[in-house]
């Protein structure tokens, strides 16, 4: 019995060894069943590493470092990004639930227009953002926003909402509608109402214009 017992705790140590030291690039490569995700070179395991050029769909992020904690409840990921998006978080999943919850986060995206041309979004997380799917079904930030006319940063506050995350000012406790940002399984773009964001609207303007994520 005592064997058995022992030959038991050897086959579980020995997997759980095999796991942790398996490179990154063939954990990607078993989870994405659809073929979503590309990436130029892989570094590290599951516990920390790096890739470099990785492609999710139309998202591009040039790298992105990682380092790994696990709980018998979660994985809380320490992550660092450049390209499309540049910033660093936190980011937690957990085995009961089908989400990321996004937490100490300070992001920067930059979408551009070919009639505007660029504009920057900085985010800071102020409470946990859940996200599924690239959907936000729940979550609170702060940031700011570049005036894309005069470069005047605008603050902002940022709700989910119905799978939406709204970008409004809050001016003597009313709320000022300045845009949303959506998203789905292939794309995300940056939707302005520019009536509320800029004051005297050139007229070749729309009242609403779409931006898409620049790299």
């Amino acid at each position: 019995m005592n064997r058995v017992l022992l030959f038991l705790s050897l086959l579980i140590v020995l997997s759980l060894t095999t796991i942790y030291l398996l490179p990154i690039s063939g954990l990607i490569s078993y989870f994405d069943k659809n073929n979503d995700i590309s990436y130029s070179s892989a570094e590290g395991n599951v516990i920390a590493g790096k890739i470099n050029l990785l492609k999710y769909k139309s998202l591009i992020i040039d790298e992105v470092s990682y380092s790994n904690n696990f709980s018998l409840s979660e994985v809380k990921s320490s992550m660092k990004f450049s390209g499309a998006v540049q910033g660093e978080g936190i980011i937690k999943y957990r085995y009961d639930d089908n989400f990321f919850e996004i937490s100490d986060s300070n992001f920067n995206f930059v979408f551009n227009n070919n009639i505007i041309g660029k504009i920057l979004m900085n985010i800071k997380t102020v409470s946990e953002i859940k996200i599924n799917h690239l959907s936000c079904l729940s979550g609170r930030a702060i940031g700011t926003i570049k005036n894309p006319l005069n470069d005047e940063l605008v603050e902002i506050n940022l709700e989910c909402l119905n799978d939406q995350i709204i970008i409004f000012q809050t001016l003597d406790r009313d709320k000022i509608n300045l845009g949303r940002i959506e998203s789905n399984n292939t794309n995300v773009k940056l939707i302005l109402s520019l009536d509320n964001l800029i004051q005297d609207l050139p007229f070749y303007l729309n009242d609403e214009i779409e931006l898409k994520l620049f790299r």
